[in-house]
């Protein structure tokens, strides 16, 4: 990168994991606006899950609802339900890129999800993925009950996880990956990880880039909005600023983590000041399948570099 010059960002092609969930398709719509904002060709990659129809041929094995326990699981029934799910998923990719004339693709893959989505990625500048998959469907379904139904038999996630596979992606993924936990239109705020390693400027560099492609029809009036970087020493700030001078247009600002305390402080930041997007290399300390986890006590979705 050359001094006082961001590298142009160029991202033709957006993948993105679809299997018709909620989280996946709220991942669908924003991938929709970036690919809008960007030009780009969208890619939803639907998996029929192998191992769910190999599951349905273990004896004895039966599933497991909300509604009901017991049903015995057969594995002519098991494929035809991942193929409705498939059906489902080109419908909201049909619906979601019709009206911004977005050029989209559905690509179906039979084999083991983590494996199959991180094959198609690579063929992408970016990758779209959900927080979670179908196992946190029971918080959107319990908003909403039926009649009979309350808190005592029918499942609430107050906490919802991130997805066991999408821990599994992002460790493994070779490309940028942006993991939504709720709808990033819904702030002006991007929040950055820096430790002064050449990960972590590379990531700064990048979301300086593409900051525009997420948050473009932000409007005035906010009382921030922009980027906050999160630093682990106050020596670090000088640099950190240097960097910022770089997209001089967007208002920026540094804040010092707890060093004694650098996972909580940032947790801390990051609810107090609704931030709903924070960027970290895949290098940070922080982008461990562990360290993952503590991003659930918060909605923050992230952007993962590599």
């Amino acid at each position: 990168m050359k001094k006082d010059t961001l590298p142009p960002l160029d991202i033709k092609t957006i993948s993105l994991a679809l299997d018709a969930s909620p989280y996946s398709i709220a991942a669908l719509d924003e991938a929709v606006e970036v690919a809008y904002r960007l030009g780009a060709k969208l890619n939803a990659i639907c998996v029929e899950d192998i191992n769910m129809i190999r599951a349905a041929s273990v004896p004895y094995a039966v599933t497991v609802s909300p509604y009901s326990i017991g049903a015995k699981m057969q594995p002519k029934l098991m494929d035809s339900l991942i193929k409705v799910q498939t059906k489902a998923a080109a419908r909201a990719l049909e619906y979601a890129t019709r009206n911004k004339k977005v050029p989209g693709s559905l690509i179906i893959k039979r084999g083991i999800i983590e494996k199959e989505v991180i094959k198609e990625s690579e063929k992408s500048d970016i990758l779209v993925l959900g927080w979670a998959g179908w196992q946190a469907a029971d918080f959107y379904f319990s908003n909403h009950p039926a009649a009979g139904q309350n808190r005592f038999n029918f499942p609430v996630s107050r906490i919802v996880k991130m997805g066991t596979s999408v821990r599994s992606i992002i460790k493994n993924v070779s490309v940028p990956t942006l993991v939504l936990h709720g709808r990033i239109s819904d702030a002006c705020m991007l929040g950055v990880f820096f430790d002064d390693s050449k990960a972590s400027k590379e990531n700064l560099s990048y979301s300086l880039r593409i900051f525009d492609h997420l948050f473009s029809y932000c409007k005035k009036g906010k009382d921030f909005s922009g980027i906050e970087v999160f630093i682990t020493d106050k020596s670090l700030e000088p640099k950190a600023k240097d960097l910022l001078k770089l997209r001089q247009d967007i208002k920026s600002k540094v804040t010092v983590l707890m060093a004694n305390d650098i996972h909580s402080s940032l947790l801390s930041h990051i609810k107090d000041k609704e931030i709903n997007l924070l960027s970290l290399s895949k290098a940070s300390s922080l982008v461990t399948a562990d360290d993952l986890r503590i991003f659930d006590r918060v909605a923050s979705s992230l952007l993962i570099t590599v």
